[in-house]
C-alpha cells in the first residue's frame, strides 16, 4: 500500500495579493495519483500562505470521483457514491374504475341511421337525405342490413343538408336496399389509479471513501487566505 501522493500545479508561483484586504489567492489544480485515507498536506497549497487558507475544489475528479478539502489534514479527501439500493416492496398495478374498453360496435345507439345504399367503386351514396358535416363519420362504421360482409370503415363523407350522403370506405362496397347505420365504438369513461408501493424506504446513504492506492485524478481549485 503506498502512501498518499499528488501533484499540485499553478500557474503562480505564489498566492496574489488582493489589494488593501491583507489576503492572497491561488488557483490552479490538484492531480492525485494515488489515494491513500492517510492523507498528506498538500504544501504545494498551503505553504503559499501564512496560515491554513480556505480551499475550494472544482466539483469531480477527472476520473469521475467527488472530492473535497479535508481542513485538518489539508488534503484532498476523495469519495465515490454508495451503490443504489432497491426498496424492498410491491408496486400495485393501476386499477381502472369505470366503463371498461369494448371491442363491438355500438349498434344500440347509432350517429346516423336510414334506409338504402347505392354503391359505386368505393362510394356509397345513402338513399334516403342526411344531414352531416363534411367527414364527420371518418373513422365510424358503415352497417348494412342484409349485407353479410363485415362493417365498412368509413373513410370520409360528403357535406350535406337534407340530400344524399355519400361515404367513401375500406372493403367491399354494395347495394342495399335495407336499413343501414353509422355506429363507432361506445365511449370509454373512467380512471386509472396511480400505482402504489407497498414496502419499506430506503434511507438517504452517505458516500464511501475511496479505497487506497486509488488513480483519484484531477481536480482545479482556488485557495484564499492571509497572504505571505
Amino acid at each position: 500500500m503506498a502512501a498518499y501522493a499528488a501533484t499540485v500545479t499553478a500557474p503562480d508561483l505564489k498566492a496574489k495579493k488582493l489589494a488593501a484586504t491583507g489576503l492572497g489567492i491561488l488557483r490552479g489544480s490538484v492531480n492525485v495519483t494515488n489515494y491513500n485515507s492517510t492523507l498528506a498536506e498538500l504544501t504545494g497549497i498551503t505553504g503559499k500562505f501564512r496560515s491554513a487558507p480556505t480551499v475550494l475544489l472544482g466539483g469531480a475528479s477527472t476520473n469521475g470521483y467527488i472530492v473535497a478539502w479535508d481542513t485538518t489534514s489539508k488534503s484532498v479527501k476523495a469519495f465515490y457514491p454508495t451503490k443504489a439500493i432497491t426498496p424492498a416492496g410491491t408496486v400495485a398495478a393501476p386499477v381502472f374504475t369505470g366503463t371498461p374498453n369494448q371491442a363491438d360496435l355500438n349498434l344500440a345507439t347509432p350517429v346516423f341511421s336510414g334506409t338504402g345504399l347505392t354503391a359505386s367503386g368505393q362510394n356509397i351514396t345513402t338513399t334516403d337525405n342526411q344531414t352531416m358535416t363534411l367527414n364527420q363519420c371518418a373513422g365510424m362504421w358503415l352497417m348494412a342490413a342484409t349485407v353479410t360482409a363485415p362493417a365498412l370503415e368509413i373513410v370520409s363523407n360528403t357535406a350535406v343538408t337534407g340530400a344524399p350522403a355519400v361515404f367513401t370506405v375500406k372493403g367491399v362496397a354494395a347495394t342495399d336496399a335495407g336499413a343501414y347505420k353509422v355506429v363507432t365504438t361506445p365511449t370509454i369513461t373512467g380512471t386509472n389509479s396511480a400505482p402504489a408501493f407497498t414496502g419499506g424506504a430506503v434511507a438517504a446513504q452517505a458516500a464511501t471513501e475511496v479505497a487506497n492506492d486509488v488513480n483519484v485524478g484531477t481536480v482545479s481549485f482556488v485557495a484564499f487566505g492571509p497572504a505571505p
